[in-house]
């Protein structure tokens, strides 16, 4: 569960769907949607709205084999944010500088 307000890039989201792990987290301005494709690979609530968090958990508790299906998804597409990756797309953008 991710209820931040605000962060650059979740690294603590990204890392908890690489471990299988279903997640929650608050629509904040910066990554959450881009992580999920804006809900397929996991679940969303507005920040600071605690009642929709708190139905969220008791929707995990009941039945969590919707949200290891979102984990699913969401860890297949996690390529997007490997180092290598990202290392490759800034290098060549450095390249094209040069």
């Amino acid at each position: 569960m991710c209820s931040s307000l605000y962060e650059g890039l979740p690294t603590t989201v990204i890392e908890a769907a690489s471990y299988c792990l279903p997640i929650i987290s608050s629509n904040f301005k910066s990554g959450s949607k881009e992580i999920f494709y804006n809900g397929k690979g996991g679940y969303i609530f507005k920040a600071g709205d605690y009642k929709s968090l708190s139905e969220y958990l008791i929707r995990f508790y009941n039945n969590p084999k919707s949200f290891y299906r979102k984990e699913r998804f969401c860890r297949k597409n996690l390529h997007r944010f490997s180092i290598k990756r990202n290392t490759n797309l800034f290098l060549n953008l450095i390249k094209k500088l040069v």
